[in-house]
């Protein structure tokens, strides 16, 4: 296995916990506010929300700081004068 699909694998691990471990955390934390003090579900819907939202946003910083170094930006220009430029040095070699 090559170190770029180590690397995704890795990345793929982390994001699925990442986003698994609050929602459970959240959801029966909920849970047992509504059976501690006798409530039909509230506190299970607005925990679990708070636990989908916290995955999110832990995925986002994740993901955020693996394309931190990565030039994502294509500069068509850029590749369009590279391409003249390789065109124009396989014509004076010919």
């Amino acid at each position: 296995m090559n170190r770029e699909s180590t690397k995704a694998l890795a990345l793929f691990t982390q994001i699925a916990v990442s986003m698994i471990v609050p929602i459970f955390l959240c959801f029966f934390a909920g849970y047992a506010i509504d059976r501690v003090f006798g409530i039909n579900g509230i506190f299970l819907i607005i925990f679990t929300i708070i636990g989908v939202m916290a995955g999110f946003r832990s995925v986002y910083v994740l993901v955020k700081d693996f394309y931190k170094d990565k030039d994502t930006y294509i500069d068509m220009n850029k590749i369009k004068a590279d391409l003249q430029k390789e065109a124009q040095e396989d014509n004076n070699d010919k």
